[in-house]
């Protein structure tokens, strides 16, 4: 949801038909079952998910490019390490940091002539308010899920 607020310049009806397809896109139990696999690695295989994601988001904007400072976190387990997104496919970073392990492999990102594989940030975030170099941002929003 960070992603589409920053991807438009004011909260308008754009912003509203994106939440609402892409509440109903993820929140759909056919589109869920219709991405399960052979769980070896996960539940579901995920291309259904990025595809999902891909459309709503938009296949070719640029972190860089939105109008509001963003980024989001993903553990690379590729190098057992935090890695923030400040630029780059804004698709490919959003579903990287939506990666549950069980549920969804982790995400192949194209980091220039290597394949680094992504999963949601927590595994190495020490807090959920946790922002590594984030000296130039004013306000962070975090979302938290959790039981009580």
């Amino acid at each position: 949801m960070a992603a589409l607020y920053a991807k438009y310049i004011t909260p308008d009806g754009l912003m509203r038909a994106d939440v609402i397809k892409m509440s109903q896109k993820l929140g759909s139990l056919w589109e869920l079952l219709a991405d399960a696999t052979f769980p070896l690695v996960s539940y579901f295989s995920g291309s259904r998910f990025s595809k999902n994601i891909r459309e709503i988001i938009g296949a070719d904007i640029q972190i860089e490019d939105l109008w509001i400072k963003y980024l989001c976190m993903t553990t690379n387990v590729s190098a057992a390490d935090i890695q923030v997104h400040r630029q780059g496919s804004l698709w490919s970073a959003v579903r990287a940091s939506m990666t549950i392990l069980d549920y969804l492999p982790p995400f192949a990102y194209q980091n220039g002539d290597q394949t680094d594989l992504l999963i949601d940030g927590v595994r190495c975030i020490p807090s959920p308010s946790y922002v590594p170099d984030s000296t130039d941002m004013c306000r962070v929003a975090v979302v938290w899920l959790g039981l009580r």
